[in-house]
């Protein structure tokens, strides 16, 4: 068998090392604090901000659950810290005889923006545009490098907080601190998977290591009100950990430059993410862009398969080990989402979405990426089909009809 370990986020409440895994250090909830997660002070430091309801449980690979962690340094950075228990176990293990599944879920770049000074400092500048100049520019980048199709995947509506020369100068430099400090997050989340990609060269593991890199869902224009919120310093400055602060609507639509939608949504902007794959040994004409759709719950069966092992019986999604080896990806069942605000079911290249109750809307994925072209009244028998099957899909799910949309479309 294998050596398992997660370290980071879990946002449940039951330990993962009783569904199978070795060892976990993380916490059980959805954002943190990433200075000091805890209610107090740690030594050295100030009072963190945090969300009123208070602090999550925390698993610190021994066994218990902590109520409340508090850190014992005022430096303690969560990014960082989890990164070194992910080097511990893989220098522990290195003669185990073993191979070994890591999972490092980083909380980072999640709400509360905070980040090393160091780190700020290498962005420093990068934002001071504003939106459509940076959208704009991301576009071409995108277009230049065959991301994107320009004549399939075209630049969808912005939908910003306010227009950036609307703005105030007080409220540019908030908003321009705001995304340096978001970057600064990735950057350093960045140099830390660069860390224990050192370690498996030096290991001599990483040509046979298969490395995924994925986020869960697009860029997110959340915002906690004030209320929800407590011990926030008033002169706090943004990315200290006495502040809270996140980077709204505007920077995630550029965040998801050319999509639509954010996250909560089912639009591609808010479900559709891209993922990187290395494993020299194992991928086929590595360099290239491919377009198949995967989805998370093709993880499972595709881990199976290349562990030689057997998935259960029920477990949903299909083996996405053929395009590691550049062999079509054959899926014959539909995809589903719901979550939130959004729901969405995909057949092939055809999708069926909404976003709360309006709705639905109908999109061709193969000539419109970005989904400004609404199909649902020039398909209306294909609206149907996909409404009676996510329908029946939500009841076997649930256990419950789904009552929120007034009609089809």
């Amino acid at each position: 068998g294998y050596n398992t370990f997660w370290s980071g986020k879990h946002h449940a409440n039951f330990d993962p090392r009783t569904r199978g895994f070795d060892r976990f250090y993380g916490f059980l909830g959805g954002a943190i604090n990433c200075w000091n997660p805890g209610e107090k002070a740690a030594p050295g430091g100030k009072t963190p901000a945090m969300l009123s309801g208070g602090g999550y449980k925390w698993v610190l690979d021994k066994p218990g659950i902590e109520k409340d962690f508090v850190p014992d340094r005022a430096d303690w950075y969560s990014t960082d810290v989890f990164t070194d228990k992910g080097i511990e176990w893989l220098k522990e293990t290195k003669d185990a005889g073993k191979p070994f599944f890591l999972y490092m879920a980083y909380n980072a770049p999640h709400w509360p923006l905070h980040a090393p000074q160091e780190s700020i400092d290498r962005v420093k500048g990068r934002y001071d545009a504003g939106y459509d100049a940076i959208r704009n520019a991301r576009y071409k980048r995108q277009i230049e490098s065959g991301l994107f199709d320009p004549e399939i995947a075209k630049l969808s509506k912005a939908v910003y907080d306010q227009p950036w020369d609307e703005f105030s100068e007080e409220q540019r430099t908030r908003r321009i601190r705001q995304m340096e400090v978001y970057a600064a997050m990735v950057e350093r989340m960045d140099s830390n998977i660069g860390r224990m990609i050192d370690l498996l060269r030096k290991q001599g593991q990483l040509d046979n290591t298969l490395v995924l890199f994925l986020s869960d869902n697009g860029a997110c224009a959340e915002t906690p009100k004030p209320t929800k919120l407590k011990n926030v310093a008033p002169d706090a400055v943004i990315g200290a950990v006495d502040s809270y602060e996140t980077y709204g609507k505007g920077w995630a639509c550029v965040g998801n430059t050319p999509l639509g939608g954010v996250k909560s949504q089912s639009y591609e902007g808010g479900n559709c993410t891209a993922m990187v794959a290395h494993w020299p040994k194992g991928i086929a004409e590595p360099g290239r862009i491919s377009r198949d759709p995967v989805h998370l719950i093709d993880f499972m069966q595709t881990f199976a398969e290349l562990g030689n092992a057997k998935a259960p019986a029920k477990a949903p999604g299909i083996s996405f080990k053929p395009v590691l080896e550049n062999r079509p990806l054959v899926r014959n069942k539909d995809l589903f989402w719901e979550f939130n605000n959004g729901q969405a079911v995909r057949r092939g290249n055809m999708k069926l979405v909404a976003f709360k109750q309006r709705p639905w809307e109908l999109y061709d994925l193969s000539k419109d990426r970005s989904e400004t072209y609404n199909l649902a009244k020039e398909m209306p028998e294909m609206v149907q089909q996909l409404d009676k099957t996510w329908n029946e899909w939500f009841l076997e799910c649930t256990g419950s009809e789904y009552t929120g949309r007034v009609k089809p479309f």
